[in-house]
Order: C-alpha cells, then sequence, then structure tokens
C-alpha cells in the first residue's frame, strides 16, 4: 500500500501558511498565482477537498468527491487554496495525469492515474488486508 506523503506540515494550533514556505523552496512546479479550479463550496467552508486531480494539461482540480455542475465551480490561485488547507503541500509531487483521494480531510492520500480506481490501482479488489483497511477507513 502507498499513500502520497510528499510535504506535511507540523498539526498544532498555528496554521500552516504558504508564507511559511519561501518562494525558493515553494514544492508546486506552477506559480502560486497559477488558476486552479475549486469549488464554491470548499471556498465557503461548507466541505473540505478530498481530491486532488492534476490534468494532463498541467491544470489543478481541487474537489470534494461530490457531484458537480460548472455553476458550482470557483477559480482560485494555487497558493490561495494550499494556504486556505495546509494539507494540499502534500499533493505537490502529483504527476500530470494523476489523482489523488482521501476519505477523511487528515487521512493518507491515495493516488492512482486518472481514470483508474484507487481499488484497482492498490490491488484492492480481492479480499486482503489492504481492501479490509480501505473499507474501513471509506466507513
Amino acid at each position: 500500500m502507498y499513500t502520497l506523503r510528499v510535504m506535511t506540515r507540523p498539526r498544532n494550533n498555528k496554521p500552516a501558511s504558504t508564507h511559511d514556505c519561501p518562494a525558493d523552496h515553494w514544492p508546486f512546479l506552477d506559480d502560486r498565482s497559477s488558476a486552479v479550479i475549486t469549488l464554491k463550496r470548499i471556498v465557503r467552508g461548507s466541505t473540505t477537498v478530498t481530491v486532488v486531480h492534476h490534468d494532463e494539461d498541467g491544470g489543478w482540480q481541487f474537489l470534494d468527491g461530490d457531484d458537480v455542475t460548472t455553476d458550482d465551480a470557483a477559480v482560485v490561485g494555487l497558493g490561495w487554496i494550499v494556504e486556505f488547507d495546509p494539507t494540499l503541500f502534500e499533493t505537490a509531487t502529483l504527476p500530470r495525469g494523476w489523482y489523488a483521494s482521501r476519505v477523511q480531510p487528515d487521512g493518507p492520500w491515495w493516488v492512482a492515474p486518472i481514470g483508474v480506481s484507487i481499488q484497482v490501482a492498490y490491488g484492492i479488489d480481492k479480499p486482503s488486508t489492504e481492501r479490509a483497511e480501505y473499507e474501513e477507513e471509506l466507513s
């Protein structure tokens, strides 16, 4: 079982900030000002990011795993979204054409190529310890 834990931040009462990350140590290949797609309900704080897509064309989508329409979309800067949710720094090295998914906002990221389910990518389509752990995390 693999989890994407590229960059972690201390989990204390002090919120992490992109300002804590000097420009020469910015972990994303894209600039902080790069436009990314997210959802209005995430921006409002009604829900959290549980799915990150790094599209083949280099675009980023920060979603909540629920159904979406174009009316739900919001465009923000990459720096803004990772300052809003510093756990997203952990997805900085996600390759183009891949996505990361987590069950809980503070849970581990499961990664796979876009179009491949997490279950298939991790070989948990058959009974095993990993499948039981994943199903427990889903519930």
